[in-house]
């Protein structure tokens, strides 16, 4: 198993089904992880799409290979959601925040750094 603890130290605008509840779940940390994943696949695996669907597919699951073989547990998390405006005067946040900040006004909650937590990963053994 491993354990990762870390730090969100920046407006976090993260949601689940709500969109409306910022919230701090494992399926958007793994939904970046993935994405991160892919953007480095691709030099691994040469640009073959092929192979870096399939991969994909073993480490995160996929219909073709069914669960994920990396399960995902977060505790710890000490998150407080807020609409305090943070970005007032910083003309470069605005733009930062293009979505969440419509014109000025922040058009969400977020989550409020800082907010630790830890993410607990286990891989499954392959059958």
């Amino acid at each position: 198993m491993i354990e990762a603890k870390f730090r969100i130290v920046t407006p976090l605008f993260m949601g689940g089904a709500d969109q409306s509840t910022p919230e701090l779940r494992v399926p958007g940390i793994k939904g970046a992880l993935r994405f991160w994943w892919r953007a480095l696949a691709w030099n691994w695996c040469k640009g073959d799409l092929s192979k870096i669907r399939d991969l994909e597919g073993r480490i995160f699951g996929s219909t073709e290979h069914g669960q994920s073989g990396v399960i995902m547990d977060l505790c710890g998390a000490n998150a407080k959601f807020t609409n305090e405006s943070f970005f007032e005067k910083r003309q470069g946040l605005m733009y930062l925040g293009y979505g969440p900040i419509e014109k000025g006004k922040l058009t969400r909650d977020y989550l409020k750094p800082p907010v630790d937590a830890i993410l607990r990963i286990r891989i499954r053994p392959k059958k």
